[in-house]
């Protein structure tokens, strides 16, 4: 079966309207929902904190009507981590003006009182230091204890040194790098900055400038309401009892506006990019179901993923031939699907160049929805290959699937066998299917920056307000057995509109046994994994085998984790001297693990300088991996529990040791209750109950 698919490979990135002034009118601010936790235990209250304040505004003494501000809780990413910390006109009804001064608890574990945490009353979550989306060295919120999925302890990062000399005025200087126990010069405090957001300048406590003090409590009743602005940059009235108030529309939030699909570029490492080595059995079709032959995959509203563009949900949607979210690649072989027989597909999106996850719709992480491409393959019924059955034949297995709302689900099949809800047309909107817009009589001529070999992906000129528009026509062949077409070329986009390009195949790459060659990724946000040169090493780039088997700890597969390369599975492999991979250091003492007497130690990679953390397999968050040393994505966390084993300084590491977990440990880690890093049989590391100092064979580990 042959047929056309028209691909419109950029298409007007900026809508014409926007030279119009920009206004925008609600009825009252979005209602703050706790996010529901994916894992780890989300944000939570508190209840066995001791608070000095609860409920409080915290206001400028240089400005008394502003007050600390984080409403716009959208503005962070999907676990609303990272809000940035504005001020903004004091307003007693407002939730995201609340505040809770914690100086004992759960995420402060300071006995004395003169540490504070600054939380949000309203969400729950801590001010971070460095914790503004828009500018990581300023503060925001973020999950209190540091941890993204709100299971830290307590971090430096948010605690302030705090006392309020018997007033009602303090500054917040900053416990992370302070001198002097926070006094004198050399410190840096909370200030207010003249873009209206809080920054971290230098100051010298107990002198703090106006900008540097802050006054806790509601402020007066005869404030005065916020001045309303000219209407063509505001927003419009809005009604409350008693009063109307008016606000500026920030200019970054008309930017916002502006772009129709333009992710921040700086965010995204490595990010989507388009594949131009892979095999593809379609290219820009559409995806239609034989159940509800006029609906299509559609992954248009991308905001409605996190803020890379991740976890967007895909929405069966009437088809539309002039809907680029409604176009997909289906590719047999490439960059991120080396299966080489052409037995397993990724499902990426024509527009957004991520890939259908068989669990991430941000919605319900059960479901699927698009993800950065890596290492993924949702192996016409489109059967699952992660936990498939008899290679995916048969009962007991699971497929993409219509579901009755109108989005897809995971639901168990038995290929070749699948209902019509889980078959699947891939191609144009052919046999009688009617667009919702109708195809163009004449082609768009495409422009000049269309035509150069970079315009199959988007570019910075474009987020900044270029409308590029490129028609190409690509003939796919489909059958029994896929023929692969390449890549789209640069030659396509600049012959003329109506011109066809054959299918051709793409040559294998040569096969190869050596494994990647591991390059720190470069730094974003903080300072990244990085070797620690002050740290005490028990053991330097060894192997940790295990007593049970000839397997070492080998985390080669550093793809297998996120864009930072967080989140590796530590797998048991042959061992192998000369692979990188298997090499790990012994800290007892560093950068990262405070303890001075060495009886803990973490395990770091000599490879790739992250830690190997007891919860931080990518694919079992249950499960031992690596992550940033200290717990923090960007590598600027200081000790965690979450990387610290119990370590017999007087062991012989040759015979082998074990590693009991310091996380959650009985008896300081001796005896029953204990858990230590064990060989599974699936061939990963696991966390099981052991006693200490007696291990299994799949608990002991010979270190050299």
């Amino acid at each position: 079966m042959s047929f056309i698919v028209s691909s419109l490979l950029l298409a007007s990135l900026i809508s014409g309207g926007y030279g119009r002034p920009v206004e925008l009118r609600q009825a009252a601010p979005e209602v703050f929902k706790l996010p529901i936790p994916a894992e780890g235990p989300g944000p939570t209250f508190d209840a066995t904190a001791t608070r000095v304040a609860t409920n409080a505004q915290i206001r400028n003494a240089a400005s008394p009507d502003l007050c600390f501000d984080v409403s716009d809780f959208r503005a962070g990413d999907f676990r609303f981590n990272l809000v940035p910390l504005a001020l903004k006109p004091c307003n007693p009804s407002v939730d995201g003006q609340k505040f809770d001064l914690i100086t004992k608890g759960a995420h402060n574990n300071n006995q004395d009182g003169t540490k504070t945490l600054i939380v949000s009353s309203q969400q729950f979550t801590c001010v971070d230091r460095r914790g503004n989306k828009n500018d990581r060295t300023r503060p925001g919120l973020f999950a209190c204890g540091g941890r993204a999925v709100g299971d830290g302890e307590t971090t430096d990062d948010q605690q302030f040194f705090f006392n309020l000399n018997g007033t009602a005025t303090t500054g917040f200087t900053l416990v992370k790098d302070s001198k002097n126990q926070g006094v004198g010069a050399g410190n840096a405090c909370m200030t207010l900055n003249k873009d209206g957001f809080v920054s971290n300048t230098p100051c010298s406590p107990p002198n703090f400038t106006p900008e540097q003090t802050w006054i806790i409590g509601d402020a007066p009743a005869g404030s005065p309401p916020p001045t309303v602005p000219d209407a063509s940059t505001s927003v419009g009235s809005t009604s409350q009892p008693a009063s109307t108030t008016a606000t500026t529309l920030p200019r970054a939030h008309q930017e916002h506006l502006k772009s129709l699909y333009c992710p921040r570029l700086e965010m995204m490492v490595p990010g989507p990019t388009f594949d131009a080595s892979a095999t593809r059995a379609a290219t820009a079709a559409h995806i239609r179901n034989a159940g509800s032959p006029n609906l299509c995959f559609d992954v248009s509203d991308f905001r409605a993923g996190d803020f890379r563009f991740n976890l967007v949900p895909i929405a069966l949607k009437t088809c539309d031939a002039a809907t680029d979210g409604q176009k997909f690649d289906l590719i047999t072989k490439g960059a991120h699907n080396n299966v080489q027989d052409g037995s397993r597909t990724i499902i990426v999106s024509s527009q957004q160049f991520t890939c259908v996850d068989r669990r991430s719709n941000i919605k319900d992480r059960t479901r699927p929805g698009l993800f950065a491409c890596a290492t993924i393959a949702g192996g016409i019924g489109f059967p699952l290959v992660q936990n498939s059955v008899n290679n995916g034949v048969g009962p007991g297995n699971q497929c993409l699937t219509l579901d009755a709302d109108g989005f897809l689900r995971n639901t168990p099949c038995s290929p070749p066998n699948f209902s019509p809800e889980q078959t699947w047309i891939v191609g144009d909107l052919g046999n009688g299917v009617v667009s919702a817009t109708p195809p163009q009589a004449s082609p768009v001529k495409p422009s000049p920056v269309a035509s150069s070999p970079s315009s199959l992906e988007p570019t910075q000129s474009s987020c900044q307000g270029t409308t590029v528009t490129a028609t190409s026509t690509v003939t796919v062949t489909v059958t029994s057995q896929p023929q692969a077409t390449a890549a789209p070329s640069s030659s396509a986009a600049t012959s003329s509109p109506t011109s066809t390009s054959s299918s051709t195949l793409v040559a294998a790459p040569s096969p190869t046994t050596k494994p990647d060659v591991f390059v720190l990724p470069k730094p974003e946000e903080g300072p990244g994994p990085t070797f620690d040169n002050t740290a005490t090493r028990a053991a330097k780039s060894v192997q940790i085998r295990s007593a049970a088997s000839d397997t070492c700890f080998d985390v080669s597969n550093f793809k297998a984790g996120d864009f930072r390369f967080n989140l590796v599975p530590v797998a048991l492999k042959k061992c192998d001297a000369t692979v990188d991979g298997q090499k790990f250091d012994l800290i007892t003492k560093g950068a990262h693990n405070d303890v001075a007497d060495g009886s803990r130690t973490l395990i770091v990679s000599s490879q790739q300088f992250t830690c190997v953390d007891r919860r931080s397999n990518i694919n079992d968050r249950t499960r031992p991996g690596l992550f940033a040393c200290g717990g923090r994505a960007a590598g600027d966390g200081g000790t965690t529990a979450d990387q610290q084993y119990f370590f017999n300084k007087a062991g012989d590491l040759g015979k082998g040791i074990g590693f009991p977990l310091v996380r959650d440990a009985v008896n300081n880690g001796v005896g029953p209750g204990n858990k230590c890093l064990t060989l599974k049989a699936d061939g990963f590391l696991s966390n099981e109950p052991c006693s200490p100092p007696n291990f299994s064979p799949e608990q002991t580990w010979i270190v050299g």
